[in-house]
């Protein structure tokens, strides 16, 4: 063997151990994540227990990845809701942060979900009587 073909051995050596390394890092930071995403759902899941009367038909759950997201919580849902039904919808949506924070003393899997809270809060605000009777031109933007 060359001294040129040891020292590229010697590189491939280096570039390999560091690939495990980093690989051996990503499956122990996807079990704790792994690990947040159940108590993310969860905590979805306790409110829809907590409001069942409120909120929409709960079909399933699932911390199993696929294309599109993560982990997620499936339900039937309706076309329109009363103000009531906003409101434990708003916490149902809520759930998953206050049980992180409970757990994981941060909460930080909430990306998605924090869009959601914003139009339902409009939602909310925007189905207020006192908002609807203003008139157009003093009513804030929602």
């Amino acid at each position: 063997m060359t001294e040129v073909q040891k020292m590229a051995q010697q590189k491939r050596r280096k570039i390999e151990a560091r690939f495990r390394k980093s690989m051996a890092r990503g499956n122990r930071l996807n079990k704790l994540t792994n690990g947040r995403k159940a108590f993310h759902e969860t905590g979805h899941l306790w409110m829809i227990w907590m409001l069942l009367h409120c909120i929409d038909v709960f079909l399933e759950i699932t911390i199993i990845p696929d294309a599109v997201s993560d982990a997620a919580v499936f339900f039937r849902e309706q076309k329109r809701y009363t103000r009531r039904q906003l409101k434990a919808k708003l916490l149902m949506s809520l759930g998953e942060k206050t049980a992180e924070q409970l757990f994981f003393d941060r909460s930080v899997g909430h990306g998605i979900d924090e869009t959601e809270w914003i139009g339902m809060a409009k939602e909310i605000a925007k189905s207020s009587r006192r908002w609807n009777d203003r008139p157009r031109h003093q009513r804030t933007r929602a």
